[in-house]
């Protein structure tokens, strides 16, 4: 084989092996910093909020029960997208705390 398409080759392989590498530790790395080494996360379809918009019903993909959680003030100013959430039924995922032996806190539905 020629060196310069050996060279081209190589150079490809290497630039998609650090892209990936890159790309998996951003996905890792962002939840902590955006929402703290305590956050846990959960993922579904959300499937009703209350009236006063305060509670969210999760169907969680992970157990497949249905858990709710308290919104929080940066969940509140995302009403209209956790709406179009329940109305396209779309796959949501949702950052939350466990304060005591309340409902779990909604800090990031997206």
């Amino acid at each position: 084989m020629i060196p310069r398409v050996k060279a081209l080759i190589f150079t490809v392989l290497i630039i998609g092996i650090v892209s990936f590498v890159a790309i998996e530790a951003y996905v890792h790395v962002m939840p902590m910093i955006d929402h703290g080494t305590i956050a846990q996360h959960d993922d579904g379809t959300v499937v009703n909020m209350n009236a006063s918009n305060t509670v969210l019903t999760l169907k969680s993909a992970i157990s497949g029960k249905m858990v709710e959680y308290e919104c929080s003030a940066r969940c509140r100013s995302q009403i209209q997208h956790i709406h179009r959430h329940i109305t396209e039924k779309a796959h949501t995922d949702v950052y939350f705390i466990q304060q005591g032996a309340g409902l779990p806190v909604a800090i990031d539905v997206d």
